[in-house]
């Protein structure tokens, strides 16, 4: 059975020297792993989210961990707090 996989975009500030960051975090209960971003790469939605994470999953071994659990267990996703279901994430996953 699957777990549940989250993937959320985050703007972080440092409380003492002030510097921003912007990530994208992906977990679920085995893994989790950031991407940082820029913040012209801020996803315009959650499923340009989603893809962000895949096109960079072989970068990260954690990231692709959670991506081949989602294919693998055909899982959905909550992303930034909506469930997403696997028949509305599975063509992103088809170009890989």
């Amino acid at each position: 059975m699957a777990n549940a996989i989250f993937i959320d975009v985050n703007k972080v500030e440092n409380l003492i020297s002030k510097t921003i960051h912007y990530e994208i975090k992906a977990w679920d209960s085995y893994n989790l792993s950031d991407l940082s971003i820029t913040e012209e790469e801020i996803p315009n939605t959650d499923l340009d989210s989603l893809k962000l994470c895949i096109e960079n999953s072989q970068d990260f071994e954690k990231m692709l961990d959670i991506m081949a659990a989602i294919v693998e267990y055909e899982s959905g996703v909550t992303i930034n707090a909506t469930y997403y279901d696997w028949d509305e994430i599975k063509h992103l996953f088809e170009s890989e």
